[in-house]
């Protein structure tokens, strides 16, 4: 608004219309249910409806019935497809020129378009069309640039010359999601520029408006409905294809940690083991497992009444209609029962085999046996390699089953009558024994946890339950980098598939954050397997576990040159992708704002270019902030209080990569930061670079511009 007379109350109910004018349509219904008055409500739906929103045909229409000599600055937000046909219903009466900006790849090409466009051509409005998944803000703001610098100087032709110059138009689309929020450009309102969401660019058979606000009994009554019923687009068909949008007005629960264990505690056995079966062989198989599994649990529950200091009541008969949580390694709630199970076990192990080490070898020739086998007996009289559960095969458990044949080993003088009794070899059979129970046997040690197995983890939990599992797995798995190109090609598949990866079949996608958990799966095998042959495929160590192979990931062409040596590498890669949309899912408690003296601290510390070697890359600490909040936060743990440089300082963390200088890090990085402060201190951090980024990127394009008009200014002094 440019009148200077203007007075307040008229400045702002301006301003209200321009901010009404941004709004969606189901934004302003929903207007019903705030704080405002329904009088102030229905005023400005009544405004809203009536500043032309129905498509772009019927705004351009408005725009051009405004007579302003001067032409306007359009800035049109849209959730229509970049590739929407919208030209159709504009060419009948409107001349104009559009250009996708993501195809344009240099700043003259932008020069040339904009410039032809006010000085040699006749259409009347110039649209540039950006899809905010693939522009770059640099470019954005470069095109909003020149065309505010031609259009002055065309202006400005026109009034010097008093020519009579056509009315010219500029239009910026932004392409933009329902769940997307604005930050393209980090003014909302932008000066000379104005606004507007127009939900649907091309005309509507059934305008979406005509929908809002009114109960369903009226429309279904109306000459419109049966107008709808009598067409060949059915009533059906447009609430498929217009009304969907609906969905996204809902909030759905995040796939985050308490929402999937809450899963595990609802699901029934049964329903997992459909659901995870491919055909009918598999069900069978998996049902044959749980069915074993159920005849253990339901002979050794009834031997527990403890585990550590809580007293086992109710113990659960198992059965397939129990959640699966009760199949789940986890000491507290549900899971503790499957856990004083294998306690009961382990502990039953591990003392036959105390037994066993408190018999003198001499004494007892059964055992002679493992002299020859210890690995240490000359030494420290061990007898047993002393392992994890995780890392035993089946041999290393002691899992016998009584066989009278076992007795066959006997004498009997056949020459009496009657005798009955047998004179047995007791030394053969117990060789026997001794054989079955101790040879391979491994003497099991606990876990950090302080039980015999890690927690089960859930998604998200990997680092939460294994802080350091890339540290460990790089010291006994070579890795090496991918190559630049090949990383280049790597990122520009994530991009082209639009975070949407075909597994199984061409109908069957699944997203980025799926890959990511069966990285985190093969992470897990990896490590407790302690597998070392880094030269072996990808696909190859999929193939040879069952629990990976039913991931059909041969199809993705990407994956096939890479070997384990690139495992972590790759892992990274795809977390990156990944947190960029779920790091902001995190508890309120780990977004406390940030205090000034906390901003100081980082900008003193932090180098927003590569000039000054002496300070954290920017870049650097953004990564590391953002591998921390995605592997760290998403879990609802109790850390928000303790301080953030106890994790970013513990570099067998892999918070960083390998090129930082950690001495640097250690000096420089703020003790003021609380875990609670991560969040913010890395949007700070984004924003920050951005800002550089932008005010690099403008004084670059005004320096070139400027030295272009100088250079005419300089040829038409000298001319």
């Amino acid at each position: 608004m440019n009148n200077p007379e203007a007075n307040d109350n008229e400045i702002l109910e301006k301003c209200k219309e321009s901010l009404i004018a941004i709004a969606s349509a189901d934004g302003i219904i929903r207007a019903e249910l705030s704080i405002l008055e329904q009088d102030e409500v229905d005023r400005w739906k009544h405004v809203y409806f009536n500043q032309h929103h129905n498509c772009l045909s019927n705004y351009f229409d408005a725009l051009l019935g405004l007579f302003d000599p001067e032409g306007q600055l359009v800035i049109i937000n849209t959730f229509s497809k970049i590739y929407t046909d919208f030209k159709s219903s504009l060419q009948d009466y409107l001349r104009y020129q559009a250009h996708n900006l993501s195809m344009i790849k240099t700043e003259v090409q932008i020069s040339k378009i904009v410039k032809d466009f006010f000085f040699e051509s006749m259409d009347q409005v110039l649209i540039l069309q950006c899809d905010i998944n693939t522009i770059n803000i640099k470019c954005v703001k470069l095109a909003k640039y020149i065309i505010e610098q031609f259009r002055s100087e065309f202006l400005a032709k026109k009034e010097t010359y008093e020519m009579n110059m056509p009315i010219k138009h500029a239009c910026i689309i932004f392409h933009i999601r329902r769940d997307y929020e604005s930050n393209l450009i980090k003014s909302n309102f932008i000066c000379g520029w104005k606004q507007i969401t127009i939900e649907s660019l091309k005309s509507l058979e059934a305008p979406l408006m005509d929908f809002l606000d009114k109960p369903l009994y009226e429309i279904i009554n109306s000459e419109f409905f049966e107008k709808i019923v009598g067409s060949t687009k059915p009533f059906e068909k447009i609430l498929k294809d217009e009304l969907l949008w609906c969905l996204s007005c809902i909030k759905y629960q995040h796939s985050n940690v308490n929402y999937i264990r809450k899963t595990a505690q609802i699901m029934t056995f049964h329903e997992f083991i459909k659901k995870e079966s491919a055909d009918d062989n598999e069900y069978v198989n998996l049902k044959s497992l749980f069915e074993e599994f159920a005849i253990s649990w339901n002979s050794i529950i009834s031997h527990i009444d403890q585990y550590q200091s809580e007293e086992l009541l109710n113990k659960p008969h198992m059965n397939l209609e129990l959640p699966v949580i009760f199949g789940l390694v986890e000491q507290k709630n549900n899971g503790i029962y499957l856990c004083a199970i294998l306690d009961f076990l382990i502990k039953l192990h591990n003392e036959f085999l105390d037994d066993i080490i408190n018999i003198p070898i001499e004494e007892c020739k059964s055992l002679n046996f493992i002299k020859n086998l210890s690995w240490n007996y000359l030494n420290s009289k061990m007898y047993f390699i002393i392992s994890t559960v995780a890392q035993a095969q089946d041999d290393n458990f002691i899992n016998y089953e009584w066989n009278d044949k076992i007795l066959k080993y006997n004498q009997r003088n056949m020459g009496i009558k009657g005798n009955v009794n047998f004179i047995f070899d007791l030394q053969k059979i117990e060789m026997k024994l001794a054989r079955k129970l101790v040879l391979d046997k491994v003497y099991f040690k606990m876990e950090n946890n302080q039980f015999y197995l890690k927690n089960f983890s859930f998604k998200y939990e990997l680092f939460h339950n294994s802080p350091k599992i890339l540290f460990d797995i790089k010291k006994v798995l070579l890795q090496v980098p991918i190559p630049g190109d090949k990383i280049l090609m790597i990122l520009a598949f994530f991009q082209q598939s639009n975070s949407s990866i075909i597994l199984n079949s061409s109908t069957n996608l699944v997203n980025l954050s799926d890959l990511l958990f069966l990285f985190e799966i093969m992470l897990c095998f990896i490590k407790e397997l302690s597998i070392q042959n880094n030269n072996m495929l990808i696909l190859d160590f999929v193939d040879q576990w069952l629990k990976l192979a039913r991931y059909n990931i041969a199809s993705i062409d990407i994956l096939k040159e890479f070997s384990l040596k690139h495992i972590i590498a790759y892992y990274v890669l795809i977390e990156e992708q990944v947190a960029n949309s779920i790091i902001h899912n995190i508890d309120d408690k780990f977004k406390i704002p940030l205090m000034q003296q906390m901003k100081d601290s980082i900008n003193k510390a932090v180098s927003y270019n590569s000039q000054n070697q002496q300070l954290i890359p920017a870049r650097a600490l953004v990564l590391a902030l953002k591998r921390f909040i995605y592997r760290f936060l998403l879990v609802n743990s109790n850390i928000e209080n303790q301080n953030l440089n106890t994790y970013i300082l513990d570099f067998t963390l892999d918070l960083w990569t390998d090129d930082i200088k950690q001495e640097l890090i250690k000096k420089l990085f703020p003790t003021c930061l609380l875990v609670s402060h991560a969040y913010n201190a890395y949007t700070f951090i984004v924003n920050e670079i951005e800002g550089e980024e932008n005010n690099e990127s403008f004084a670059s394009a005004y320096s070139l511009t400027a030295r272009k008009n100088l250079i005419k200014k300089f040829k038409k002094f000298t001319s």
